[in-house]
């Protein structure tokens, strides 16, 4: 079965790249993302390919993370995908960015992470780099806060929504929070680019009626086994894509949640490799 990793950064090999991308504490964190390791674990696990970008922490970044990004590709593009990182803050500058990127350096998607940018997906800036990114028919990564126990307690009551599945807090991802990245904030995104192509981090808005009939898919890098079957069951598998999201998430772990899931062989592999790879050719 053919499994492809939606959700990763490989970060830059040369040490000074590395520590101006990710800063003095974070250096350490990332040590796993390494080039070498991140190859050794795909090739362990069976992971034939991998997309990858390095996130612009800093407008200033925007370019140098994206340099790298086409440089892991490079160095085997038969297993690396790439899609560019930009920070939204300085929008000219956004947007002459993902021109570079995608027509110069041949990267493929669009990564906005709202979390370590500190700008909401729902800002102006964000919603118009959503819109070129819809014009440009490319797919767009997006964090987005992982589903809470509280946002499944209103669907428990009712048992067509529920499924089989009794959560409790352990099924859910408690960190990787903020406002910025609230749920909430996909009205606007799916107000402006509604596709398979806008994928949502860490299932986030799984349980929010507003997105179920929405077309977006969703990233399962963090969820639980649980979670990544009730999607299935209710939403759809087609919207459903594996990521692992080294280094918060050990990538054995990520892949075993998918493995072991209660779906279909032909859903496991719409998940596992079938609906990116639909996504990455229209």
């Amino acid at each position: 079965m053919k499994i492809v990793d939606a959700h990763n950064s490989v970060v830059p090999w040369d040490e000074s790249a590395f520590e101006q991308l990710y800063g003095p504490k974070m250096v350490e964190v990332f040590r796993p993302c390494s080039y070498d390791n991140i190859v050794a674990q795909m090739d362990r696990l069976g992971i034939e390919r991998l997309i990858t970008w390095n996130v612009a922490a800093r407008p200033e970044l925007s370019s140098l993370c994206n340099d790298w990004t086409a440089r892991v590709r490079d160095r085997n593009p038969e297993r690396f995908i790439g899609f560019c990182s930009i920070h939204p803050a300085v929008l000219d500058e956004a947007i002459w960015e993902i021109e570079r990127a995608i027509s110069e350096l041949g990267l493929v998607g669009l990564k906005i992470h709202s979390l370590v940018q500190g700008i909401s997906m729902s800002d102006p800036n964000v919603t118009t780099l959503i819109n070129n990114a819809k014009e440009r028919n490319i797919p767009v990564v997006l964090h987005v806060n992982p589903p809470t126990f509280e946002e499944f307690q209103p669907l428990e009551k009712e048992s067509n929504l529920s499924g089989e599945v009794a959560f409790t807090r352990d099924n859910f991802l408690d960190t990787m929070r903020s406002d910025l990245c609230d749920p909430v904030h996909l009205d606007t995104v799916v107000g402006t680019y509604d596709s398979p192509k806008v994928m949502s981090a860490h299932m986030g808005g799984v349980f929010s009626k507003r997105i179920w009939d929405s077309k977006i898919s969703f990233h399962t890098a963090g969820a639980s086994k649980d979670i990544i079957e009730w999607t299935c069951r209710h939403l759809g598998a087609d919207r459903v894509i594996f990521g692992t999201d080294l280094p918060f998430f050990k990538m054995d772990e990520e892949l075993d949640k998918v493995m072991k899931a209660d779906i279909s062989p032909k859903d496991r592999e719409k998940v596992l490799s079938g609906n990116i790879l639909r996504i990455l050719e229209r």
